[in-house]
């Protein structure tokens, strides 16, 4: 335990820069504390980004080639002094000069000091010089000074979410009716997932700038995945042949854990049986590799949707802003 007069020369010394192989082993132990309550609620292990953060650091020496071709890559910021690191914030570009403030953490002696401040900071100006214009982030509703902080840097929220658990053994069954059909997605139909997509979430589209195209899986995500030890799977709802409804979720059979990731279908007379469906099938795949922990993001204005998630044995823990900021 560090007195204040340590804290504080720590303070004094800081400096923040890109991760480096010498910090993986305190990134991974400032994680497993920073994130410990919500892998208890997801049931995802930080063991993944201690993989993610080793990829990281194996290209770590391309990372200046990148610079000079003007690619993005993603990236960790660190903030240290002498051989302590006291916090991190983790940067995902999404293309179309977009960022993600994906995470952070700060080490709980020096919280409330500004560090969460210089570190959000010093990742604006890092995106700027890769000629970002437009950042986003996720923010708990309940993390007030990180609301705060954002807030003060002119993000704004464009959505709120409602963060959902399932705590039920049993899965009901919800019969197809005649013309319904689920199936795989295919790179074809990405025209028609785009267009239902969009007809329920049109300013969340706009904000990430999405076309059809960004529903196709980049080599990087796969590969990431892959190192993660976590799998995609992308499906559609037909009915008569045309696209109804789209769903992309995630899961990771060593923690038995699983995130659905998407989850739209065309409002109509039928919409509210269409997602019992659709959501029955996806939980009955889950369970059938023995994913026990499922969680879901729902815009907070799908109440019909919510109360169908609801009915299957989801449970509201928390609320999130989805917060933008333009950099031009």
């Amino acid at each position: 335990m560090l007195t204040s007069s340590e804290v504080e020369e720590l303070l004094r010394g800081m400096i923040i820069r890109r991760l480096g192989k010498r910090d993986l082993s305190q990134l991974f132990e400032l994680n497993v504390k920073a994130f410990r309550e919500d892998a208890a609620t997801t049931g995802l292990s930080v063991d993944r980004l201690s993989r993610a953060a080793k990829l990281y650091s194996l290209i770590d020496t391309l990372l200046p080639l990148f610079d000079v071709f003007h690619k993005d890559f993603e990236t960790i910021l660190v903030a240290v002094s002498g051989n302590k690191l006291i916090g991190e914030i983790h940067l995902s570009p999404h293309g179309k000069k977009i960022w993600n403030l994906y995470s952070s953490a700060i080490d709980v002696m020096f919280r409330g000091r500004g560090v969460f401040r210089k570190l959000m900071e010093e990742a604006l100006e890092y995106i700027s010089k890769r000629h970002g214009e437009r950042v986003f982030g996720s923010v708990r509703t309940d993390k007030i000074p990180v609301v705060k902080t954002f807030r003060k840097l002119k993000f704004e929220v464009f959505e709120t979410r409602v963060l959902l658990r399932f705590e039920q053994d049993e899965i009901p069954t919800v019969d197809f009716d005649a013309g319904e059909s689920i199936r795989e997605f295919r790179p074809t139909d990405i025209e028609q997932i785009y267009q239902v997509c969009k007809s329920l979430s049109p300013r969340r589209m706009q904000v990430y700038k999405m076309t059809p195209a960004d529903f196709l899986d980049s080599l990087l995500s796969r590969m990431m995945n892959r190192i993660t030890w976590s799998y995609s799977k992308k499906w559609v709802m037909e009915m008569k042949g045309k696209i109804v409804g789209y769903v992309h979720f995630t899961y990771t059979p060593p923690q038995e854990a699983g995130k659905i990731e998407s989850f739209c279908v065309l409002p109509s007379n039928k919409s509210s049986r269409l997602q019992s469906v659709f959501l029955s099938e996806v939980l009955r795949f889950l369970a059938a590799g023995n994913i026990r922990k499922v969680t879901a993001s729902l815009n907070e204005e799908w109440r019909e949707t919510i109360e169908i998630f609801e009915r299957f044995g989801f449970k509201p823990f928390a609320s999130v802003s989805e917060m933008v900021k333009e950099l031009v």
